[in-house]
């Protein structure tokens, strides 16, 4: 007995040192990342396009930015019961409500798309320069008018102008409206030079 719980210990100890992390680290080499996906024209042309997903995206145009647009001028009222609905229209805001947040996501995720084009696209060689400055300009214009609607309805919120390499940039701190206005002024000045 005491011969077999030796070998059942030599054995574990055996498995234990003969296995390298390199060997329980798996990749995937069908999954895209950030770092394998922008490869050619078209990828970058699909990061454009994904980055125009922000405007489908259920709390924005389809749903909550008319209404929140409106309801904070004279051209529209809401008698909703729907505390929501009346808070924005009386200008009682409040971080916790889910138009706010549908808002913030799905206009952030737009600048993250738009970062991400705009820095990845220097890396790949275009064939046809035109279409260049077109993916280029969108991209720019896109992040400009998220940040457009960013400050109007937020006011001091984070500027974000590239992709972030660790997370510790996931908590950026808030900067002034002068300095997202500039970025936003910037961004559609580029845009007009670059698109068609």
């Amino acid at each position: 007995m005491k011969l077999l719980k030796y070998i059942i210990s030599i054995a574990i100890v055996l498995l234990m040192v003969s296995c390298s992390e390199d060997w329980l680290e798996l990749s995937n080499p069908n999954q895209q990342t950030s770092g394998t996906f922008w490869k050619s024209e078209h990828d970058i042309l699909k990061g454009v396009n994904a980055t125009y997903q922000s405007l489908n995206y259920d709390g924005t145009w389809l749903r909550f930015a008319p209404i929140a647009l409106d309801l904070r001028g004279d051209d529209m009222l809401s008698p909703s019961p729907w505390h929501v609905l009346q808070n924005t229209g009386t200008f009682k805001l409040f971080n916790n409500t889910i138009m706010q947040e549908w808002l913030w996501v799905a206009f952030y995720g737009g600048v993250y798309r738009a970062n991400q084009v705009i820095t990845h696209i220097e890396e790949v060689e275009f064939t046809d320069q035109g279409m260049y400055k077109r993916l280029k300009g969108e991209a720019l214009f896109l992040r400009g008018f998220y940040y457009f609607y960013l400050v109007n309805f937020f006011n001091h919120i984070p500027l974000i102008t590239k992709p972030f390499e660790s997370s510790e940039e996931y908590y950026s701190a808030q900067n002034t409206p002068e300095e997202v206005w500039a970025q936003i002024i910037a961004d559609f000045s580029d845009a007009a030079a670059l698109l068609p």
